[in-house]
């Protein structure tokens, strides 16, 4: 749900001063494997009783408020996605190979990107992640996700029916009866 909303994550795990070594080895391997699809959310142990821990979340929360507001230039986005196609082509879809060819923010709170392109109607969720985790790690985001767009070129010419002149039309007509005469 926080994820859905776009809004910034930040875990505070309370009571970890009465944990032993054994068993905050095992919360922190618990918290990887549910928490794997927030994966952008920073982890803060505190303990409340005794205070410590506490005062260093502001920090994290300013920085993650900065990281969310935050604008990037164009040119730079384009240098990732130009470092994405290189480490992982972007797959096919229904036979067609995605084209990305540029991408801009569009937005802040939280950092939206649109991606241009051809065949990007039908993006596979696996390469969506991939980009995504490598947007957030490239611009250094904090506890901050990001949400992706996608827009298609549109062909100018798809609705339109090319008009036949005189001289084509009559020549048509020639090559029509000539293949005619010929079988």
């Amino acid at each position: 749900m926080i994820a859905d909303k776009g809004r910034a994550l930040m875990i505070a795990l309370n009571k970890w001063d009465g944990l032993d070594d054994y068993q905050k080895s095992e919360v922190k391997r618990k918290l990887e494997v549910k928490l794997s699809f927030v994966n952008y959310a920073s982890v803060h142990y505190i303990s409340a009783l005794h205070g410590s821990g506490v005062g260093k979340l502001f920090a994290p929360i300013q920085q993650s408020f900065k990281s969310a507001g935050e604008h990037h230039p164009t040119p730079l986005l384009n240098k990732i996605l130009e470092k994405a196609n290189q480490g992982h082509q972007p797959p096919p879809v229904k036979g067609r190979r995605l084209k990305i060819k540029y991408v801009h923010q569009s937005d802040v709170f939280p950092p939206t990107f649109t991606f241009h392109g051809n065949h990007l109607h039908n993006v596979p969720n696996a390469y969506e992640r991939y980009l995504k985790n490598l947007f957030i790690r490239e611009l250094k985001l904090t506890n901050t996700p990001i949400r992706i767009e996608y827009k298609s070129g549109e062909n100018p010419f798809k609705d339109k029916k090319n008009k036949l002149t005189d001289r084509q039309i009559n020549k048509r007509r020639r090559m029509m009866q000539f293949t005619k005469s010929r079988r």
